[in-house]
């Protein structure tokens, strides 16, 4: 990992942690709903962040993933190439739980963890509001189920890869900012 860009990952999780105290202070209305959306979208913007993080972590590992593996963790098109797989630079996109998933799959071969189910829910969530089909709100609650998971996610990805828990898990909800 890299530790300037460690810190600005972290940096992305604390905004989210306050922009959920900001929407918790407030009784209802458009600004809760606003400060309800950036704490979901800070949340997984610190997730693809720090997946990244983890994935520049393991540039030095690429003999230990296939080509396939390496087009879905560094988000790569593979091709066939007279009968040898080659990773391309052209972007293909794949579902985040996905590349999570196969990454706990290769460290340590169990992603049937408590948290695959509330994260899967997390996302549903991230996804009516990044890509509305109709005017629910999220919730506090929703947005707390967002952080949780996502930090539940994460540290199951660092004890997988790194044989250490993440640095913020188990540090609740609270912001250490103060804006």
């Amino acid at each position: 990992m890299v530790d300037d860009y460690t810190d600005y990952c972290l940096t992305i999780l604390d905004s989210a942690k306050r922009f959920l105290e900001k929407a918790d202070k407030l009784d209802s209305g458009s600004e809760k709903s606003a400060f309800i959306r950036a704490s979901i979208q800070s949340t997984f913007s610190f997730v693809e962040a720090t997946l990244h993080n983890i994935v520049l972590g393991l540039a030095s590992q690429k003999d230990f993933f296939s080509a396939a593996e390496l087009g879905v963790i560094e988000e790569r098109r593979v091709n066939l190439n007279r009968g040898v797989f080659v990773l391309t630079n052209t972007r293909q996109f794949h579902a985040l739980e996905d590349r999570i998933l196969l990454l706990l799959c290769k460290f340590n071969g169990n992603p049937n963890e408590s948290w695959v189910s509330k994260f899967s829910y997390a996302i549903s969530v991230r996804n009516r509001i990044t890509h509305p089909r109709g005017t629910t709100e999220p919730t506090v609650s929703d947005c707390e189920q967002c952080i949780e998971s996502a930090m539940d996610a994460l540290n199951a990805l660092f004890l997988a890869v790194h044989n250490k828990p993440h640095p913020k898990h188990g540090r609740g909800l609270q912001s250490e900012s103060d804006w």
